[in-house]
């Protein structure tokens, strides 16, 4: 059996084509049609803006977290030679955007565990 893979949407595109989009999605629901297969996407109005979040540093973050599963931020600042302040910041974004899950530990207070739910990211840039 083939293992499925969980892949999120990084889409580049501009504002106008964005609500286009949804809105079509929107009106195909309205009048009662599944629009498609949904999708998990998260879209960025510019290639400045997808850069400036999704940095080298954030990313190796999102590497580490799926592939070494740290147990905790402190694991994950140890794995990723980084300032725990710091990843604690970067986290706190990635989580905002849906990047990662934090779960606490319930037999251990104040640890925090990281994940990521996708296996991979495909990134689509509108030209």
């Amino acid at each position: 059996m083939a293992m499925r893979v969980k892949r999120l949407n990084l889409k580049v595109e501009p504002k106008a084509k964005f609500f286009d989009r949804v809105g079509k999605k929107l009106s195909s629901i309205d009048k009662g049609r599944m629009p498609g297969p949904l999708e998990e996407n998260l879209s960025f109005e510019s290639l400045e803006a997808f850069r400036k979040i999704l940095t080298p540093k954030r990313m190796e973050l999102l590497r580490l977290i799926r592939h070494e599963k740290p147990a905790s931020l402190y694991a994950l600042a140890k794995l990723a030679r980084r300032d725990l302040k710091n990843v604690r910041d970067d986290i706190a974004l990635l989580k905002k955007l849906g990047l990662v899950d934090l779960r606490s530990d319930r037999n251990v207070r104040a640890v925090v565990i990281p994940r990521v739910n996708y296996d991979e990211l495909k990134v689509a840039i509108a030209i």
